[in-house]
C-alpha cells in the first residue's frame, strides 16, 4: 500500500501527468501560453504594435470608444509563468480562450486514495480577458482609460479596483 500524499506533494509527484492533461486540452483548443523570456517579450511587442495600429485606425475613422458600457465590468489579466516558477517545475494552470472573454482553470485533482490523479477544466466568462501577451498600455486603454475619460468628461466618479493574490501582477498592471 502506497503512502498518502498532501496536496502539495501530489501536485509535484503527479505534475507531469497533470501537465500532459493540460497540454492535451490546450492542443485541442489551440491555446498556447508563453513563459517569461525572449519569446514572451517578442510576443508582447508584436501584440502591442498591432494594438497601437488598430487604435490609430479607430481614431482615424472616428470610431474610438463608441461601445456601450455597463456600470460594473470585470476584467481579468493573466500573468505568464515566471522563469523561476518554470525552473521549479511549476506549470501554468490558466488558459485564455480566443475572443478575449473567457478563461479556463485546469484543476489537477487526486482520487481519495491520493495515488491516482485526474483533472477538471472550469470555464469562466468575463467582460474582457487579457492573456500574458497583453501590454500594460492595451490593458489601460481597454479598461481604465474609458473610466478616466468618463470621469473627466462628465465630471463624474469612477473607480478601478485591483484584486488578486500576492505576486499575481496587480502592481505590474498598474505601472504604465
Amino acid at each position: 500500500m502506497g503512502q498518502n500524499l498532501s496536496k502539495r506533494q501530489a501536485r509535484k509527484e503527479f505534475g507531469p501527468a497533470f501537465r500532459r492533461a493540460i497540454d492535451a486540452w490546450r492542443d485541442e483548443h489551440d491555446v498556447h501560453p508563453l513563459v517569461y523570456g525572449d519569446e514572451l517579450k517578442d510576443a508582447v511587442q508584436r501584440e502591442h504594435d498591432a494594438f497601437l495600429a488598430k487604435q490609430a485606425k479607430k481614431e482615424e475613422d472616428g470610431e474610438e470608444n463608441k461601445e456601450e458600457r455597463s456600470t460594473v465590468q470585470v476584467f481579468v489579466r493573466k500573468r505568464p509563468l515566471f522563469a523561476k516558477e518554470a525552473a521549479k517545475n511549476e506549470y501554468d494552470v490558466v488558459s485564455c480562450l480566443d475572443g478575449g472573454k473567457e478563461v479556463v482553470v485546469h484543476d489537477g485533482r487526486m482520487h481519495p486514495d491520493m495515488k491516482r490523479g485526474w483533472s477538471l477544466n472550469y470555464k469562466f466568462a468575463f467582460d474582457r480577458v487579457f492573456d500574458e501577451t497583453a501590454s500594460n498600455e492595451r490593458v489601460y486603454q481597454q479598461s481604465a482609460r474609458p473610466l478616466v475619460l468618463h470621469a473627466a468628461r462628465d465630471r463624474d466618479l469612477a473607480a478601478v479596483m485591483m484584486y488578486g493574490q500576492t505576486g499575481s501582477g496587480k502592481t505590474h498592471t498598474m505601472t504604465y
